[in-house]
């Protein structure tokens, strides 16, 4: 079974300068909360029913989440032929929180060497950070007709993604043992930075436009 609750909030706000110069604001937030309780028990046999292996499994988890997000445009018109200058900015946040209750024993008939019993408990927290950032220019080059468009983008999103996991100590009954074989701890980093060209040509009816760019792109994993 499973449970969860969410609220969120979104909003715009239009910041109108002068008749040429508008700032654009729309930030949006998530807060979220659920939890999921599981049982299962599962059995296999052979073709004589003899059973061969048998386990059962509980669970109980509860999630955590936050979102944050917000754009931020600000744009300056020059002239009445469609040209302008826009600076943008986009940036947002994601986490998530986890605690993971783990009961569970599988028996192996046939051999009872492979029996496995675990008795965990896991602290999982992944977070998501993301930032984008681009300068845009369009030039007139025939009226409000045809245009070039230069573009330079900025990216960066950091990933982060850890997960403990801790065995019950039979003696404390407390989860104390550390499992390095089901912990994860790494960052994952992608930045990148692209410049572009567009032309465009616009009728009443039809458009038509080509775009070249090129991406220099940063990976690192820790």
């Amino acid at each position: 079974s499973s449970s969860s609750d969410s609220h969120s909030a979104n909003m715009e706000f239009d910041i109108k300068v002068d008749p040429t110069l508008l700032i654009n604001i729309r930030p949006s937030l998530r807060y979220s909360e659920s939890t999921t309780v599981y049982a299962e028990d599962e059995s296999s046999s052979d073709t004589n029913n003899a059973l061969l292996n048998a386990s059962t499994q509980d669970s109980y988890v509860e999630n955590i989440g936050r979102n944050f997000s917000n754009q931020l445009d600000i744009t300056k018109r020059f002239g009445e032929n469609g040209s302008f200058l826009k600076f943008s900015v986009n940036n947002q946040f994601n986490s998530t929180e986890s605690d993971d209750f783990l009961n569970s024993q599988t028996n192996f008939f046939q051999d009872s060497s492979q029996n496995v019993t675990r008795n965990q408990y896991t602290d999982a927290n992944n977070k998501n950070t993301q930032f984008r950032s681009a300068v845009t220019y369009r030039l007139p080059l025939i009226g409000n007709e045809f245009f070039a468009e230069f573009q330079y983008a900025y990216s960066n999103n950091k990933q982060e993604d850890k997960r403990s996991t801790f065995d019950r100590d039979q003696t404390t009954l407390e989860y104390s043992d550390f499992n390095t074989a089901q912990s994860t701890d790494f960052q994952y980093t992608n930045e990148t930075q692209t410049p572009s060209l567009e032309f465009e040509y616009r009728k009443q009816n039809w458009s038509a436009s080509v775009e070249t760019s090129y991406v220099f792109r940063k990976l690192e994993n820790n």
